[in-house]
């Protein structure tokens, strides 16, 4: 039965929320995509269905990110995607296969802190705008039972 994986992400510009609908909490997190996702703030809401998975290391500025449509390219021009600029999420999910329990357990301890220098946001490349952004702070999973 489907899951759903709460997301709660806490900024120093602003705090939203969000959730991905997976196949079980044992997906590695890299490896199998959600078969959706939504994240709200002020009463906007912006929905996308994952078709790529990718992550980009870089010093201290490590990023993962959902797109809706897939690209070879770091900087898509159209879609939608959510990326998290964290490099303690990164090594989770890039470097050490997390599975999304992994990501609720450990974020329930210690929350994964977001890099304070680069946007964590929710984009819609048509328009072009950000949904939802911020620098610094939190990202938090929890497990919103079944679907």
């Amino acid at each position: 039965m489907p899951r759903l994986v709460n997301v709660d992400i806490n900024t120093n510009d602003q705090d939203w929320t969000g959730s991905f609908t997976v196949s079980a909490l044992t997906d590695v997190v890299r490896s199998t995509l959600p078969t959706s996702s939504s994240f709200t703030y002020a009463g906007n809401n912006i929905s996308l269905t994952p078709a790529q998975f990718r992550a980009f290391p870089a010093t201290n500025n490590s990023y993962i990110t959902w797109r809706d449509n897939v690209t070879s390219s770091q900087y898509p021009t159209t879609g939608k995607s959510i990326d998290i600029w964290s490099d303690t999420l990164y090594n989770a999910v890039a470097v050490n296969d997390n599975t999304w329990n992994d990501l609720i357990t450990n974020s329930g301890t210690t929350p994964y802190v977001l890099n304070a220098d680069k946007w964590t946001l929710v984009y819609n490349y048509d328009v072009p705008y950000a949904a939802m952004w911020g620098k610094g702070g939190t990202i938090v999973f929890t497990d919103g039972g079944d679907v």
